[in-house]
């Protein structure tokens, strides 16, 4: 039930939300982040009521149907000179979700009505006939980069609170969240959306897009702000967001993503890289699990933490065309402090490779109470850059196993570690939580990299936590590498 409140205060929490609701093409007030702000906190005291289902007549497209649904470019917003264009996305299929979406000029917004003449409605989607209630189930954002001789898309928000982006060179790979609530656990998680969204008319000469975003869920509304910024080495995404509780949250997952992992040969990233403020560095690789893991990483405080796609060469991928070599590594960097918690990584098997079967995201230490406030600030970077910071850096696990133990071959790398002479005396420590390890060597490979081997002995078919790195005498060369090795 909603929290009572008087009859003033209702007035004035029903007129904040009526302004984020506004019908279509009418003119709001002015709009920026503190309006947004407003409008979740009044919405926070009402109670979540369940958006409208999909239409049935476009919840019954098939993938290929819903194909034939594409945006016609030449109906793009902001075409009249500006470094960016706006196109709008359908709705049907898997795209349920409705976003009311709104651009701002000089401060004020006007809600823009679904027009099907945004879309060409081709083969046998010719005859469909369109309901101006439909809406939308989100927007992507073009650019010409230098390198670009056209406007491409270079970042996309659609479904729940799901956004992409890629850098020069790059296709979608991993994909971003604004929040997640209970996920991972044995209930179902809850799904907030990105119920409005403000997009700012960028200026002549701007070097990024604005805009704000309302979420809405049963637990939780919020206020977003985006700073979207494009570039050839990374896209960047900064973050600032109002959170407001309408009741408990067991399980907060903040920055949330998602990403596939198949094979290894066949993955949008191959492991989860995570940074304390400490100064440590911990890379976790991917793996297919029978079953669902759910694996959690404690800190003090966190640098950053990201689903890196490390392995670029295309000639250790499945040769299908889907450029897994050019998917964006995803990192995310509190700019304030986030205090203590831990990064959780999920795993579960997929057998087809359109499911996502991997998650990342932090969990605050202290659980959500109904009626809280929570701030926070954070970079989302799509990127096809290396952390060189982090020292060496692993960049293959393979393993084998037989009736006594299972082998290892770990491969890192770093300009120094190609640099040190085949007999420099580097030291492999290697750890495990349960058995014991054996013939641990580090030793040069003929194309410069190193390769560090170890043999876990089990103990009794227990799962087993490990950890590696390399040192020279006192110095750490390496990153942690991180493994949990399921029970035999």
């Amino acid at each position: 039930m909603p929290r009572p409140y008087t009859q003033i205060g209702a007035a004035i929490a029903w007129l904040l939300v009526f302004a984020a609701s506004a019908p279509a093409g009418a003119k709001e007030e002015r709009i920026d982040f503190d309006s947004v702000k407003r409008k979740a906190e009044a919405l926070a005291r009402q109670q979540y009521e369940h958006p409208a289902p999909l239409p049935k007549i476009l919840a019954k497209l098939n993938y290929d149907q819903y194909r034939l649904i594409a945006v016609r470019h030449e109906r793009a917003f902001w075409r009249d000179g500006l470094p960016f264009r706006l196109e709008l996305l359908h709705r049907g299929f898997m795209a349920k979700d409705k976003m009311n979406l709104s651009l701002v000029k000089n401060g004020r917004a006007e809600r823009l009505p679904y027009d099907p003449g945004l879309f060409q409605y081709r083969g046998e989607m010719a005859n469909l006939k369109s309901d101006p209630t439909w809406g939308y189930s989100g927007f992507r954002l073009l650019c010409k980069l230098a390198s670009w001789s056209q406007f491409q898309e270079f970042c996309l928000f659609q479904g729940a609170s799901y956004f992409r982006a890629i850098c020069d060179d790059q296709v979608y790979g991993t994909s971003a969240r604004g929040l997640a609530v209970d996920i991972g656990m044995s209930r179902p998680e809850e799904f907030p959306i990105f119920r409005d969204f403000w997009l700012e008319r960028p200026a002549a000469d701007a070097q990024s897009v604005r805009a704000w975003a309302l979420l809405d869920g049963p637990s939780v509304t919020g206020a977003y702000q985006f700073v979207i910024t494009p570039g050839v080495k990374e896209t960047t995404l900064d973050i600032d967001c109002e959170l407001h509780f309408r009741r408990p949250v067991e399980k907060l997952g903040i920055a949330p993503m998602s990403s596939m992992w198949s094979s290894p040969d066949m993955h949008d990233a191959d492991g989860l890289l995570m940074a304390g403020t400490d100064g440590e560095w911990l890379w976790r690789p991917l793996a297919r699990r029978d079953g669902k893991n759910v694996s959690r990483f404690e800190w003090a405080g966190l640098r950053g933490f990201g689903l890196m796609q490390r392995d670029r060469d295309p000639k250790n991928y499945a040769d299908n065309g889907t450029q897994y070599e050019s998917r964006p590594s995803v990192w995310i960097m509190p700019r304030t402090p986030w205090g203590e918690g831990a990064v959780e990584l999920l795993e579960f098997r997929s057998d087809v490779e359109w499911v996502d079967n991997i998650a990342a995201w932090w969990v605050p230490k202290r659980p959500v109470k109904k009626g809280e406030r929570m701030t926070l600030a954070y970079r989302v970077a799509f990127t096809a850059a290396e952390k060189e910071d982090a020292g060496g850096r692993f960049i293959r696990t393979s393993r084998s196993e037989d009736k006594g133990g299972v082998s290892f071959a770990l491969t890192c790398t770093s300009k120094a570690l190609r640099a040190m002479d085949a007999k420099a005396a580097l030291t492999p420590v290697v750890t495990s939580s349960t058995g014991r390890i054996a013939e641990a060597t580090c030793t040069k490979l003929p194309d410069g990299n190193w390769e560090l081997r170890f043999r876990l002995i089990r103990d009794g078919g227990r799962p087993s936590e490990l950890r590696a790195h390399v040192r020279r005498q006192k110095d750490v060369l390496t990153e942690t590498w991180s493994f949990l090795c399921p029970q035999k």
